[in-house]
């Protein structure tokens, strides 16, 4: 649907979800190896033990075999579609809160606040989904409990609501990194595009956003808006991580637990590591961005392509 009807240009909702969640996985694929090398550099259990990316991935590798990079891979997989869903819905609903027009252009602290609230609204399904991941990924065995595994033990603990939203709140806190992250991508895409991409379309949808930035700026100045953007969205919020991390790893809610709250998380983690403690992990997290957002844009855009 185009401008002869007078109707901004619209992809299928259908297509909208099915190309998000392909390139979702996509993009889950690609970087999860480095997605637990990071959890593996801010978990506690293994404070000392890699030195570094490439001593990371040659220690799990031969001691858990390539599968171990693997690990919690299943759980994401699972929860992308809702996770999308969720992050596509209160996007749209925000940004069209703001705009007199769906098809208005909006200002970058209207963008901040349709993507930092997505992904708080979002955290309620990414925390339960992170707690599982990180359960499997930090277990070193050869044969690690599988996704339903940890799942029934949860659910089967004293406290089965409370262990599986575990995290929650600093998983909240995170999330409100898709504020930079949405900022940074449309600024990028705003110095290759000085004016508004053709044909009209609606900003409050993510999937017709892009896929109208893509046919307006280029694949180059869009994949490289999504690296950067995926860059300065971790970085914002990367300590929150470490500590959700660390919050989660640590089993049982007493209170003798150091890693219990967020703020005895913080103490417990600087007196132990000290201040670099805040930015263990970014390297493969910053290292991943680029070609997880390469695999989630080209398989976006191939089944927009294909199915338009």
């Amino acid at each position: 649907m185009g401008e002869s009807d007078g109707k901004p240009d619209e992809i299928d909702p259908r297509v909208d979800f099915l190309a998000g969640t392909a390139g979702g996985i996509a993009g889950l694929l690609v970087g999860h190896p480095l997605d637990t090398i990071k959890v593996r550099l801010q978990s506690s259990a293994f404070a000392g033990r890699y030195t570094s990316i490439p001593d990371a991935f040659s220690q799990i590798s031969k001691q858990e075999r390539m599968r171990g990079l693997w690990k919690g891979v299943t759980a994401p997989i699972a929860g992308v579609a809702a996770i999308n869903a969720v992050v596509f819905g209160v996007y749209g609903l925000l940004m069209r809160a703001q705009l007199e027009r769906e098809t208005d252009t909006p200002t970058l602290g209207q963008i901040f606040v349709a993507g930092a609230g997505s992904g708080v609204v979002a955290s309620l399904i990414s925390a339960p989904v992170d707690l599982i991941k990180i359960k499997q990924q930090s277990n070193p065995s050869l044969l690690p409990p599988s996704t339903l595994a940890v799942l029934r033990f949860i659910l089967s603990s004293p406290h089965p609501a409370r262990t599986l939203f575990r995290g929650l709140p600093i998983t909240a806190l995170r999330d409100t990194g898709f504020g930079p992250y949405f900022v940074t991508y449309e600024y990028t895409l705003r110095q290759f595009t000085h004016s508004p991409p053709a044909p009209e379309h609606s900003h409050a949808s993510i999937p017709a956003e892009a896929d109208a930035e893509v046919r307006s700026a280029g694949w180059g100045p869009t994949i490289l808006a999504g690296g950067l953007a995926g860059i300065v969205g971790w970085a914002a919020t990367f300590p929150l991580d470490v500590l959700k991390t660390r919050i989660q790893t640590t089993d049982g809610l007493a209170r003798s637990n150091p890693y219990r709250t967020l703020w005895g998380a913080a103490r417990q983690a600087y007196r132990v590591d000290g201040a670099r403690v805040f930015v263990k992990g970014l390297a493969p997290t910053l290292v991943r961005a680029v070609p997880v957002n390469v695999a989630t844009f080209v398989v976006f855009e191939g089944v927009i392509g294909g199915l338009r």
